[in-house]
C-alpha cells in the first residue's frame, strides 16, 4: 500500500498544469473574439453610411416624379380652362400659365439619365417619350381653341389630347413605382446586412463566452477527480483485507452449496468417483453414497456414450473446455436418464481430479420433443392456412407472416411481406390515422376481435379485412409484439355495400314515391310494418297485420279481389288488379295495384312485393275526357259554323253535322274517308284542294276570307273561311282544320248598304258599319276626311288596328256596351292615319237582322278635338278664377307659416339649451314643410290639365281639397269630412274631380260669410233599375256617393233649374263669371255620373254620383317607411348660387357616404370640374344662376364630359321640362323644394345606372 501512496500525491500537480494551460488558451480565444468583433462593428456602421446615402438619392428622385406629376394636372386643368373660355384674355391667361408649367417638366425630365439597357434607363425613356407626345398634342389642341371655338372641333381635339395625357400619367406612375420599388429594396437590403452582421458579431460573443465557461469548467473537474483517485487508493487496501476474509468465509459457502445444490455434483480422480452430493444421489438412484463411491464412472454412463465420455475426459485433461452437452445415465435400478453435463479440471486433495456437474434434462428432453411435434404441427398450419396469420412489432414492422397473408397484400413470398413493408401505418393503412386508434385500443384491452379496416395492397388497391390480434407481454407488462389472423372480408363489404344500396333504392324509392309499397310472406300476411299504408288507411300497425289490409277494400270489391289473389298466389303470377280503398278520412278511392313473387335460389316463393297506384285522378280523367269528347261533339254539331278536319292527302278525317249536310252526307260519319270531289262543291274541288295544300307546305294559317260554295241543294252560298295547319308535338303538320260560315245575307246586306252609301258620303260626320267581329264593312267619305284612310284601305280592316291608341281600352268597352245595351254615346280619343290624335263624340247603334238578332254595328263620328281645346281653356279658366278667391286665404296662411320661421331664427343663432334648439328645429321643419305643401297644392291646381283617368280612392281627393279649404277660408267656417273606410275606387281625372269638390266648397264658403258648418262626406251607394230610370244621366251599377253640405243661405227653388247653365249667376260683377257650376256639371257628365241638388235656407247638399270601379290598390295609398339610401364614397359636385342650399347639401350628403364638392356659379363648377377628372360621379345643378345659367353649364359639361351624369334642381315645372334639357339627356330632375329623403332617393337612382327621367 505504502508504494502506492506518491504516485497518488502527483496526480494534483498534473491536473494543476493542465488547468493552466487550458486558462491560457482560453485568454488567446477571448482576445481573439473581442477583435472579429471590433471589425464587425466598424462593417456595420459602414455599411449604414452607404445605404444611407443611396437611400436618399432614390428619395430625391421620387420627390421630382411627385413634383412632374404635379404639374401634369394643373396642366390638363387649364387645357379644359381653355377649351371652355371664350374672350382672348383668358385664353393668354391660361396658354401662359400652361407654358411655364411645361417648362418645368422639361427641365426636371431632360436632367434624368440612367442606364439605357436597364429596366430604370427604359422607364425613364418612356417618361420622356410620353412627356415629348403630351406636350405635342397639348400645343395642337391650344392652337384648334383659338381659332375654332366651336363644341365639335375643340371637343374632338381634347379627347385626342386626352389618352396622350393618360399616357404621360401612366408611365409617370410606372417610373414611380418603380422607384419606390428601388428605395424599399435598398431600405430592406441594408437591413438584411445589419440584422447578419449584428448575428456574426452576437455568435462570436456567445461562443467566446461559452469557451471561458467550458475551460474553468473543465480545470474544476480536473481538480475533484485528484482528489477522488487519492481516496479511492486509500479504500483500496482495507477491500483486500475485506476480500481475504470474504474468500475464507467464500469456501464454507462453497461447501454448504455442494451439499444443498439442485444438480448433480460428482468428483473423479483417478478414474473412479470420489465425491457426490445429495442431488447426484437421487440422480443415480442411490440412497447412499458408498453405493457410488469408488466406483469407476463407466458403470454410471450408458454403453453408447462412453466413448464420447473418454474423449471429453482426454480434452479436458489437456487443458480444452469442451461444451456443456446432454449425456445418457444408467441409474442403479437400470433405468436410462439424461442429464445435461459440464466437465472442469482441478486439484482435489493436491491431485488432477475432474469436477462433474449433471442437470437432469430428461423431462426437458420429453418436452422440447413433444414442443418440436407441436412446432410442426403449427408450421404446417401456418404454412396452409388460409386466413393470413402475422406478428409485428408494435411499431408496425412485420417479424412473420404466412404465405396466406403474403398473397393477400400481394406480395411473392411472406419474407418479401417482411422486407419492405416496416411501417404499417404509413404503408399499411389506407387510413392512416386508424392505427394510433387501434393501437391505444389494444394496449388498453390487450385483445381485439373483428376489427374490421381497409389496408393497402403491394400494387397500390385496397381490400377490405377484418382482424383478431392480441397483445404478448414481458413479465413486466412491456408489449413484446402484436400477433392475430387476418381475413380478407372484400367480397362480404362489397356485397354489404351492394345490399345496403339495395335497400336504400328500396327505402328511398318506399319514401319517394306517392303511391303504397307493400310486402307479405308467401300467404299474404302482413309481417313487417307498412308506413305508406298506413298513412293512406289510418290503421295502426297492429290493424295491418296479417289480413287485416283486406279491411280497407270495398266491400263490394273485397270477394273479387281476395279469390283474384287466390288463384294468383296458386298459379305463383304476378297480381294485378284494380279496386277500391278506404282512405283515412273515410273516403274510397281507385287504386291499380300490381304485386309479384319474389322467388329464393330454389325458385319457391318467399315473399309478394307490390305497389299500389291511386288512379283516382286518372278515372276521373278519362270519365272528363269522354265527357269532354261528349260534350265538344255536342257544340260542333249545334253550332252554326261549319267545321271540318283532314289529313296531308286532303281526305276527311271528321267534320261537325252541319258540314256534312252542306257536303250531302247524312251523318259526320259517312264524310270519313271522302275528299272535295265526292261532297256537293266537286266543281270546287280542285281549288280547295289548291288552298289547302298551300296552308299545310307553308304551315301559315289563313283567316277570314271569302269564297264561294255550292251545298247539297244546289243553292250559290258565300263563306268567310279560316284554315289553320295542325301540328303534332314536334311541330310537324299532320293535317289541316278549316272553318266556314255562311255570310251570303250579311254580304248582300252590305250590297244594300253600299247603295245607300252615296247618300251617306255627303255628310260631315264619319260614318261606317263593320260586322260583329269588327270588321269594317261601310266607310264613308266623312270616314275617309277624318282618319285619312281610303275606303280600299279600310274596308275588311278593324277600326281597332287601325285607330288604335296605346293601352286604351275606352274602345273595347264602347263596343261592349253597344252589343249590351243596344246603343252607346260618348266620346273617344282615336290615331288617324298621320299618327295624331283625334277626340270623336260617336253614336253606336247595333243593326239587326229579320229576326233580330245582331249583325253589324252603325258607328257616326264627330271631330270634336278643337272644341274639347276650347273646354280645355275654359277649364283652365276657372280654376284660375277659383285660385284667385283662395288668394287672400294662402297669404294670409303663408303669413302664419313664415311667422314661427322669422322667430325661430334668432333664437337659434343664440346658444341656446340642446332640448330648446331641438323643438325651434322641428317648429322651423314643420313650417317649411306646411308652406312647401301649400305652394305645391296651388301649383298642381293651377297647372292640371285634362290628362288620363287613374284609379284612385276618393278618400285622399276629400283629404286634400279639405287641407286647402281649411288653409284658406276663415276660420269661422267648421269643416269635417267624414267617408266610408271600405270606400270604392273611381276611374276618374284628379285634377277635374279636384276642382269638382273646390268649386262647391268655394260656392259653400260664400254662402256662409258669417261662418258655419260645411261637411265633404264619400260613401257607397248602388244605383238599380229603377233608380236609374228616375234620373237623367244615371247608370244602373255600383257608385260612389261624394256629398258637399253646408249651413248657408241656401239657393231658392226659382233659380235651381237655372244654375248649371254657363255664365248664370247671382253674385255681384266682378265676383264671379258664372263657369263654376256648369263646369261641374261638365266634369261629372264626362265621367258618366250625375247630379243631385238639395236646397233650403240653412241647408244645402250637392249629390256626386260617380260610377265606381272594384280593383285593389288605387293610386294615393301610403307607401310604407323605407330606410335612407347611403352613399359608397361617391363624389358629387353641388352648384348653386344659394348658400344655405350648398351648405345643407353638403351636409346632408357626408352624412350619408358621399365625397361632395360645392360651387356658387358655372364658371367655378367648370373649374372645380376640370381639376377633379374622371373622379366626380354626379353633378347637381341649379337652373336659375347669375353669370352662367344652368343651361349653359350642362351644355358645357356634355361637351368635355359627355358622359358625366347630371341632376338638374329647380323649382318651375316647365324649366324642367323644357326641349332644350331633354336634348343634352339629363339622368334627372329635383323639383324645389324637396326632402333629404327624396334626394338621396334621386342619387341612389341615377348611380344606379339605367334609370333617366323623361324630360
Amino acid at each position: 500500500m505504502s508504494d502506492l501512496s506518491p504516485s497518488a500525491d502527483l496526480q494534483p500537480n498534473k491536473s494543476f498544469r493542465l488547468a493552466s494551460k487550458l486558462l491560457l488558451c482560453f485568454g488567446l480565444i477571448c482576445g481573439t473574439f473581442l477583435g472579429i468583433g471590433g471589425i464587425f462593428f466598424f462593417s456595420l456602421r459602414s455599411i449604414e453610411k452607404l445605404n444611407t446615402a443611396e437611400r436618399s438619392s432614390a428619395l430625391g428622385e421620387i420627390s421630382e416624379l411627385y413634383l412632374v406629376g404635379k404639374n401634369l394636372g394643373q396642366i390638363q386643368a387649364e387645357v379644359v380652362r381653355h377649351v371652355v373660355a371664350s374672350a382672348p384674355a383668358e385664353l393668354k391667361q391660361h396658354e401662359e400659365l400652361i407654358a411655364q408649367l411645361t417648362q418645368a417638366n422639361e427641365r426636371i425630365v431632360s436632367g434624368w439619365t440612367g442606364p439605357a439597357e436597364s429596366g430604370e434607363g427604359r422607364l425613364y425613356a418612356n417618361v420622356k417619350e410620353a412627356e415629348v407626345i403630351f406636350t405635342r398634342r397639348t400645343q395642337e389642341l391650344l392652337a384648334l381653341s383659338r381659332v375654332d371655338q366651336t363644341d365639335g372641333p375643340a371637343a374632338i381635339a381634347l379627347r385626342m389630347q386626352a389618352p396622350a395625357y393618360n399616357a404621360f400619367r401612366e408611365t409617370l406612375a410606372a417610373l414611380q413605382a418603380y422607384e419606390e420599388a428601388e428605395a424599399r429594396t435598398i431600405a430592406t437590403t441594408t437591413t438584411t446586412q445589419i440584422k447578419r452582421t449584428e448575428a456574426v458579431g452576437d455568435s462570436l460573443l456567445t461562443f467566446g463566452m461559452l469557451t471561458v465557461l467550458g475551460t474553468a469548467w473543465m480545470v474544476i473537474r480536473m481538480l475533484r477527480a485528484l482528489r477522488k483517485d487519492k481516496r479511492s487508493l486509500q479504500i483500496s487496501v482495507a477491500q483486500y483485507e475485506r476480500a481475504e476474509r470474504e474468500r475464507q468465509e467464500g469456501e464454507a459457502r462453497y461447501l454448504m452449496l455442494l451439499e444443498n445444490s439442485p444438480n448433480a455434483i460428482l468428483v473423479l480422480c483417478d478414474d473412479e468417483i470420489v465425491l457426490i452430493n445429495p442431488a447426484g444421489l437421487a440422480l443415480l438412484g442411490a440412497e447412499r453414497p458408498e453405493q457410488i463411491l469408488g466406483h469407476p464412472p463407466n458403470e454410471i454412463v450408458h454403453p453408447d456414450e462412453r466413448s464420447e465420455i473418454a474423449l471429453r475426459t482426454r480434452q479436458v485433461a489437456e487443458g480444452k473446455q469442451p461444451p456443456t452437452a446432454a449425456r445418457r445415465l444408467v441409474r442403479l435400478d437400470g433405468s436410462v436418464v439424461e442429464a445435461e453435463s459440464t466437465v472442469v479440471s482441478f486439484l482435489y486433495e493436491k491431485r488432477p481430479a475432474l469436477l462433474l456437474i449433471l442437470r437432469d434434462v430428461t423431462q426437458e428432453r420429453l418436452q422440447e420433443k413433444q414442443l418440436r411435434a407441436a412446432e410442426e404441427n403449427y408450421r404446417s398450419i401456418f404454412d396452409n392456412a388460409q386466413e393470413g396469420i402475422f406478428q409485428n412489432t408494435p411499431e408496425g414492422k412485420y417479424l412473420s407472416a404466412n404465405p396466406a397473408l403474403a398473397r393477400m397484400l400481394g406480395f411473392g413470398s411472406p419474407e418479401q411481406l417482411i422486407r419492405e413493408r416496416n411501417d404499417l401505418e404509413k404503408q399499411g393503412y389506407v387510413d392512416p390515422t386508424l392505427r394510433k386508434e387501434f393501437r391505444d385500443r389494444l394496449e388498453r384491452e390487450g385483445f381485439i376481435n373483428n376489427y374490421e379496416y381497409q389496408v393497402k395492397r403491394r400494387d397500390g388497391g385496397a381490400i377490405w379485412v377484418s382482424e383478431n390480434v392480441r397483445v404478448v407481454r414481458d413479465a413486466a407488462g412491456r408489449s413484446l409484439l402484436y400477433e392475430g389472423s387476418v381475413q380478407d372480408i372484400t367480397e362480404r363489404k362489397r356485397a354489404e355495400e351492394e345490399l345496403r344500396r339495395s335497400v336504400e333504392r328500396f327505402r328511398s324509392f318506399t319514401e319517394a314515391t306517392s303511391q303504397i309499397v307493400w310486402q307479405t310472406d308467401p300467404e299474404g300476411n302482413v309481417i313487417e310494418d307498412l308506413p305508406s299504408w298506413r298513412d293512406f288507411t289510418g290503421q295502426s300497425r297492429e290493424e295491418v297485420l296479417g289480413f287485416g289490409w283486406s279491411d280497407c277494400i270495398h266491400p263490394e270489391d273485397r270477394e273479387h279481389v281476395l279469390q283474384h289473389w287466390s288463384e294468383c298466389k296458386r298459379a305463383q303470377v304476378p297480381y294485378e288488379i284494380e279496386y277500391r280503398m278506404r282512405g283515412a278520412d273515410g273516403a274510397y278511392r281507385n287504386f291499380s295495384v300490381r304485386g309479384v313473387p319474389v322467388r329464393d335460389a330454389q325458385g319457391a316463393t318467399r315473399e309478394w312485393v307490390g305497389i299500389n297506384a291511386d288512379v283516382t285522378g286518372k278515372k276521373r280523367a278519362e270519365k272528363e275526357l269522354f265527357e269532354s269528347q261528349l260534350m265538344l261533339r255536342t257544340v260542333l254539331d249545334n253550332i252554326p259554323q261549319r267545321v271540318f278536319w283532314k289529313d296531308t292527302n286532303c281526305t276527311y278525317l271528321g267534320c261537325n253535322r252541319a258540314f256534312a249536310g252542306d257536303a250531302g252526307f247524312s251523318n259526320s260519319q259517312s264524310i270519313v274517308g271522302k275528299t272535295d270531289f265526292d261532297a256537293s262543291w266537286s266543281e270546287f274541288a280542285a281549288q280547295y284542294r289548291v288552298d289547302d295544300r298551300r296552308v299545310m307546305d307553308s304551315g301559315t294559317p289563313k283567316f277570314a276570307y271569302e269564297e264561294p260554295l255550292q251545298n247539297a241543294a244546289g243553292r250559290r252560298l258565300w263563306l268567310r273561311s279560316n284554315k289553320v295547319p295542325l301540328r303534332d308535338t314536334t311541330g310537324k303538320v299532320y293535317g289541316i282544320l278549316g272553318t266556314y260560315e255562311d255570310i251570303t245575307e250579311s254580304r248582300q246586306a252590305a250590297e244594300r248598304i253600299e247603295q245607300q252609301a252615296a247618300l251617306l258620303d255627303l255628310a260631315h260626320d264619319a260614318i261606317m258599319v263593320r260586322d260583329l267581329q269588327g270588321h269594317l264593312l261601310f266607310w264613308s267619305k266623312g270616314a275617309e276626311r277624318l282618319y285619312g284612310y281610303t275606303a280600299e284601305e279600310a274596308l275588311g280592316q278593324k277600326l281597332s288596328t287601325l285607330c288604335h291608341i296605346g293601352n286604351n281600352d275606352s274602345y273595347e268597352k264602347a263596343n261592349a256596351a253597344t252589343i249590351v245595351r243596344g246603343e252607346w254615346f260618348g266620346e273617344l280619343q282615336q290615331m288617324v292615319k298621320d299618327g295624331s290624335i283625334v277626340t270623336v263624340e260617336a253614336r253606336k247603334t247595333l243593326v239587326r237582322d229579320e229576326k233580330g238578332n245582331p249583325k253589324a254595328v252603325l258607328s257616326i263620328n264627330n271631330d270634336i278635338t278643337e272644341r274639347k281645346k276650347i273646354e280645355e281653356h275654359f277649364l283652365r279658366a276657372q280654376r284660375m278664377e277659383s285660385i284667385g278667391t283662395l288668394a287672400s286665404g294662402v297669404a294670409h296662411d303663408l303669413n302664419n307659416i313664415l311667422l314661427p320661421i322669422m322667430m325661430a331664427a334668432p333664437i337659434l343663432r343664440e346658444e341656446t339649451d340642446p332640448a330648446e334648439r331641438d323643438k325651434f328645429l322641428d317648429i322651423v321643419e314643420s313650417s317649411a314643410q306646411r308652406g312647401a305643401d301649400i305652394v305645391k297644392q296651388v301649383l298642381t291646381f293651377a297647372r292640371g290639365a285634362v290628362g288620363d283617368r287613374l284609379l284612385l280612392k276618393p278618400i285622399y281627393l276629400l283629404q286634400e281639397v279639405a287641407k286647402i279649404a281649411g288653409q284658406t277660408f276663415p276660420k269661422s267656417i267648421d269643416l269635417k269630412t267624414s267617408f266610408d273606410e271600405n270606400i270604392r275606387s273611381l276611374e276618374a281625372d284628379p285634377t277635374q274631380l279636384h276642382q269638382v269638390l273646390l268649386n262647391l266648397c268655394i260656392n259653400s264658403r260664400d254662402a256662409m260669410p258669417e261662418g258655419g258648418k260645411l261637411r265633404l262626406s264619400a260613401e257607397n251607394f248602388d244605383v238599380d233599375a229603377h233608380y236609374a230610370n228616375m234620373m237623367p244621366g244615371a247608370t244602373a251599377g255600383p257608385h260612389v256617393l261624394l256629398q258637399v253640405t253646408d249651413t248657408g243661405t241656401g239657393i231658392p227653388p226659382d233659380i235651381q233649374p237655372k244654375i248649371f247653365d254657363p255664365f248664370f249667376t247671382t253674385k255681384d260683377i266682378g265676383q264671379g263669371t258664372g263657369l263654376g257650376l256648369s263646369t261641374v256639371a261638365g266634369i261629372v257628365r264626362g265621367h258618366g255620373g250625375f247630379l243631385q241638388l238639395e236646397s233650403e235656407p240653412g241647408h244645402t247638399r250637392f249629390k256626386i254620383f260617380l260610377p265606381a270601379k272594384e280593383t285593389g290598390q288605387s293610386s294615393g295609398d301610403s307607401e310604407n317607411e323605407e330606410s335612407l339610401p347611403r352613399g359608397d364614397g361617391q363624389t358629387i359636385l353641388v352648384v348653386d348660387d344659394e348658400l344655405s342650399i350648398r351648405q345643407l347639401a353638403e351636409f346632408v350628403l357626408e352624412g350619408n357616404g358621399y365625397k361632395v364638392l360645392l360651387a356658387e356659379d358655372g364658371p367655378t363648377a367648370l373649374a372645380v370640374f376640370a381639376q377633379q377628372p374622371g373622379l366626380i360621379d354626379i353633378v347637381v345643378t341649379d337652373l336659375a344662376m347669375p353669370m352662367m345659367d344652368g343651361i349653359m353649364l350642362v351644355r358645357t359639361l356634355r361637351r368635355i364630359a359627355p358622359r358625366v351624369k347630371i341632376i338638374v334642381s329647380t323649382g318651375r315645372t316647365d324649366e324642367a321640362k323644357s326641349s332644350e334639357l331633354a336634348a343634352f339627356g339629363i339622368d334627372g330632375y329635383l323639383m324645389k323644394p324637396y326632402t333629404t329623403r327624396t334626394f338621396l332617393h334621386k342619387l341612389e337612382q341615377v348611380l344606379r345606372g339605367g334609370w333617366r327621367d323623361a324630360a
